[in-house]
């Protein structure tokens, strides 16, 4: 873990103004035996409730680490804050006649949303295997959840030109063709629904270090933690370098109980259910 922690302060005291570059870390060898799921230990099984879950097969201490991964994509908050801050320039007459015309939009996509879109459309091209034996197994897989979602649209023309020209790029990719539809429906809800946010520490808010991880924050998209769903009281709890994040059990988990993590950070549990559930606005059953 040291050795991860060297290299988020090694980016972060060489990074510009304008902030780091996206990390690109690599699991640290002492846990690289995390990075693909103990079938001794854990299966997806099917949550009536919920969709698909992780599920303890066997009996797991409070402290074991069930799972580290790296993220397929990720972006930082940096990337993106600055076009926030233009629209704090709105004059304040105008506010409530957006707020409206806000809102549809931020349930339709949000900018940093297109930024992983984007990159993942482009290791899709890269690498096909990305889509064909990782990202179509990821919610949501049914035609009738994908008919009940919002329909993605970018704010930004050139994001979504970018986005027509890569789908078009698909059908000439061997073990993709015929497959583009389904991609340019499928994508955007994907990321929607199974991204996570990076902090060093999202239960304390922390950034440890003489200059702190802060401006490693965003959000990524992880394999196998996508299948990880929500609890209000979680028994697992992650932490994030950069793109690495890890779960570990925070209590005793015995056999035959699903595994479950918070999407929110944890000083937020506290709050009654209508405001976490207010905080939860991408579909997410608690």
């Amino acid at each position: 873990m040291e050795s991860l922690l060297d290299q988020a302060d090694a980016l972060i005291l060489t990074s510009g103004e304008e902030g780091p570059d996206r990390p690109n870390f690599e699991i640290p060898h002492e846990l690289a035996n995390h990075a693909i799921p103990n079938g001794e230990w854990l299966e997806v099984r099917e949550n009536p409730n919920k969709g698909k879950g992780w599920f303890a097969k066997r009996d797991i201490q409070a402290g074991s680490i069930i799972l580290v991964a790296k993220a397929l994509v990720c972006a930082l908050d940096l990337e993106y804050i600055a076009g926030d801050d233009e629209d704090d320039d709105i004059d304040q007459d105008e506010d409530d006649d957006n707020q409206q015309m806000e809102q549809e939009d931020e349930a339709q996509g949000s900018t940093v949303n297109e930024l992983l879109v984007l990159d993942l459309l482009q290791n899709i091209l890269d690498d096909p295997s990305i889509w064909s034996e990782q990202l179509t197994n990821l919610y949501p897989r049914e035609e009738v959840d994908i008919k009940s979602s919002p329909v993605w649209i970018s704010k930004d023309d050139e994001v979504f030109s970018q986005f027509e020209a890569m789908i078009d790029q698909i059908e000439k990719v061997p073990g993709l063709v015929g497959k583009s539809k389904e991609i340019s429906r499928r994508l955007p809800l994907i990321i929607r629904y199974n991204v996570l946010s990076i902090e060093t520490c999202p239960e304390l808010l922390s950034h440890p270090g003489q200059n702190g991880h802060h401006s490693l924050s965003g959000v990524g998209l992880y394999y196998w933690p996508s299948f990880f769903n929500h609890d209000s009281k979680p028994n697992v709890s992650r932490y994030a370098v950069g793109n690495i994040m890890w779960f570990v059990a925070n209590q005793d988990i015995f056999a035959r109980q699903e595994m479950c993590i918070s999407y929110l950070e944890h000083d937020v549990l506290c709050e009654n259910s209508y405001r976490r559930n207010c905080m939860l606005t991408l579909d997410f059953k608690v």
